[in-house]
């Protein structure tokens, strides 16, 4: 956030462009930048717990039956069996929920990057305040506000449908570090 918006107040400016002396000094000279980021969740497979033992090779997905609803809860974030292993009978075994374990030797139905996990959301701002102490010379002081509205964001849930904890989200983004609301302030001097 370098390339600060001087904002039209003060001396020789749209609003109060009359001011002078120490009103001048008082209500000119302000700076605003900002930067903000919105994404998608990221996308992740759902996966089955002992697939190895239906097949010795390629993606670990189960069948998809019905429809997978998304929560955004941070306990239960998608549909999951609740725990409930799915059962293998050769055949494609019994369905809980909207998944179904392949019959053996057989990849399941539930596509590559089939969900999304939680979005990304972070505003930072920062204003500066500019004082000409002489001709060449000048003090600023400056506010950095990193996570303005101190949203936490969430890391992918654990994709195995019928895991126990499957579908909890454990993390949340930055490798389990949220990064929480930080201030920063800074004083320079220019001459």
């Amino acid at each position: 956030m370098t390339n600060l918006l001087e904002l039209p107040v003060g001396k020789g400016k749209a609003l109060l462009g009359s001011a002078d002396g120490i009103a001048n000094r008082i209500v000119g000279g302000w700076s605003l930048s900002g930067t903000m980021t919105w994404e998608s969740g990221l996308a992740f497979s759902p996966s089955y717990a002992n697939c190895d033992a239906d097949r010795d090779t390629g993606p670990c997905r189960p069948n998809l039956v019905g429809s997978v609803h998304i929560t955004g809860s941070r306990d239960d974030y998608f549909t999951t069996t609740g725990g409930v292993p799915l059962q293998p009978n050769g055949t494609p075994g019994d369905t809980i929920g909207p998944w179904q374990r392949p019959a053996f030797g057989t990849f399941g139905s539930a596509g590559r990057n089939l969900l999304r996990g939680p979005g990304f959301f972070q505003a930072d701002i920062s204003v500066a305040k500019n004082i000409s102490l002489k001709e060449s010379s000048s003090i600023q002081f400056r506010t950095d506000i990193f996570n303005l509205f101190n949203k936490v964001n969430l890391d992918n849930p654990i994709p195995c449908v019928d895991c126990p904890g499957g579908g909890i989200i454990i993390n949340t983004a930055f490798n389990g570090a949220a990064l929480q609301r930080q201030i920063m302030f800074s004083l320079r001097l220019e001459f």
